[in-house]
């Protein structure tokens, strides 16, 4: 059984041929790589669920710009005309949950999500903030941090993240200086 997180919006049509816009929450779709397949639903949880939708393969996907929100243009496989893109208009797309894991730095497996709300205590800095979310690339996860409102970007790296306290819910780092926005 694979648990689903829900990922992104799609936000409406984008031309005549059945493609779609795709706000992504955090920005990067770095996952878009490695599925096989998205799952676009009504139903809007913000807990990993049991497939909540349908099914539909990426043909093809290309960043775009819209209203001011980074998002994807992405081409399904079954979805051709606007009317079906307009049918699957304002569902949320979920993604299996084993796209979003990690090795944290005692290598084990760690699925990203399980460290939204923790506290960054850097060693020098102290508080430097709560996990809002995550981005990255195949090569490297990045931990978004926000603190005092704004945000940031820590590299998900043995040197930078030396450990994890589960327990307490609390990431421990050892930050280079101009990492963390000014203000702190």
């Amino acid at each position: 059984m694979s648990l689903y997180m829900k990922v992104g919006k799609v936000l409406s049509p984008q031309g005549i041929r059945g493609e779609l816009f795709l706000f992504v929450f955090s920005g990067d779709a770095f996952w878009l790589d490695e599925i096989d397949h998205i799952v676009l639903s009504k139903t809007d949880s913000d807990e990993p669920i049991e497939m909540p939708g349908s099914r539909y393969q990426i043909q093809s996907y290309r960043p775009h710009k819209k209203e001011g929100k980074q998002g994807y243009v992405v081409s399904l496989a079954d979805v051709d005309s606007r009317d079906l893109a307009e049918e699957l208009s304002k569902t949320f797309a979920y993604v299996s949950e084993k796209y979003m894991s990690s090795s944290d730095t005692s290598g084990e497996e760690l699925i990203l999500r399980e460290l939204l709300q923790y506290k960054v205590i850097d060693k020098i800095l102290g508080d430097v903030g709560v996990v809002v979310g995550f981005s990255g690339t195949q090569m490297q996860d990045l931990i978004e941090v926000e603190y005092m409102g704004n945000q940031y970007y820590i590299p998900f790296v043995d040197q930078l993240v030396p450990e994890i306290d589960h327990e307490r819910k609390v990431i421990h780092t050892e930050l280079p200086k101009g990492l963390v926005p000014e203000g702190k």
